[in-house]
């Protein structure tokens, strides 16, 4: 079973790596929910965590409908994120009608080829959330980052266990939303595999070493 980190600072990744995480999801700004990264960063990162690195690619917060000018802003950095050695994104894109924007994510995707996709937490806003699934499966994307539905993961377990279900072996859902080690033994009855937390406990937006060694510890 995977653990993967949210890390929102060089510092915060590097800490992650140490204390046992799987994989690190890398970006910036805590309170926005996470936005796309400096190419220098992750470039460092790349060169020092042997651990898979996977790029939050968001050019700003707020809602996740995004002009012509900001996806092309999207496409460059994922340009400049695999060469700088990211193993991996991390985004979303949704529409007017908070659906997915199918045709720029496909564009992302395609840009980001050979690498994997993960769709983010955008997920959770859309309206129909299996027709959401098969739409990003259709899509290329290989997981989905999601709570299943408003709220945490723990207070969606029997939504999440139906969108695994439904996945089967064609695309990862990953549990994420205010996990902590306490949800870890509930959420493996959804049958997820991976899963997503940013382990912080204080208030300095770095990860707890010991919180990621309790959620290590349930997935043993």
């Amino acid at each position: 079973m995977i653990l993967e980190v949210a890390c929102f600072s060089k510092e915060a990744s590097f800490l992650a790596d140490i204390s046992g995480a799987d994989r690190i999801e890398f970006c910036l700004d805590y309170e926005a929910g996470g936005i796309s990264p400096s190419v220098s960063d992750v470039e460092e990162i790349c060169r020092i965590i042997q651990k898979p690195v996977f790029v939050m690619v968001r050019p700003r917060k707020g809602n996740f409908l995004y002009s012509p000018d900001e996806t092309g802003q999207m496409l460059n950095t994922i340009y400049q994120m695999k060469s700088a050695g990211a193993d991996g994104f991390v985004f979303g894109i949704l529409d007017s009608e908070n659906e997915i924007n199918i045709k720029d994510s496909i564009k992302l995707i395609d840009a980001a080829s050979p690498l994997p996709c993960t769709f983010h937490r955008a997920f959770d806003q859309t309206l129909d959330l299996f027709r959401t699934l098969e739409r990003l499966i259709d899509c290329g994307f290989k997981r989905i980052l999601c709570s299943g539905g408003k709220g945490n993961a723990i207070d969606n377990i029997e939504m999440l266990g139906r969108l695994g279900e439904k996945a089967s072996d064609r695309i990862v859902i990953m549990p994420g939303g205010g996990i902590r080690g306490m949800d870890i033994d509930i959420l493996k009855t959804t049958g997820a595999f991976e899963f997503h937390s940013s382990c912080i406990t204080g208030t300095d937006n770095m990860p707890d070493p010991d919180e990621i060694k309790i959620i290590k510890a349930h997935l043993d």
